[in-house]
């Protein structure tokens, strides 16, 4: 299970940028989330991205600890629903 907690939302040039701490497998480090609030139809909706090393956070061990097949620097993209 992932958790994120925002310590502060700024605007930025493309939308907001939050600024908080993430734990995944047990471990909490500082990751910046961009996103952009999205109108539609009498609602609204998050779509953003984040960017982090998996293996800080020890995502891939054993043979998936390797870089060959999935790079230490990810991107991960979300929208709400």
């Amino acid at each position: 299970m992932a958790h994120y907690v925002t310590r502060s939302i700024a605007k930025s040039g493309s939308g907001y940028t939050a600024l908080g701490v993430l734990t995944l497998r047990g471990v909490t480090k500082e990751v910046p989330i961009n996103f952009q609030f999205v109108p539609s139809n009498g609602s609204a909706k998050l779509v953003g991205t984040a960017q982090l090393k998996r293996l800080d956070f020890g995502a891939g061990q054993g043979e998936w600890k390797s870089t060959e097949w999935i790079a230490d620097p990810v991107r991960i993209s979300f929208a709400s629903c």
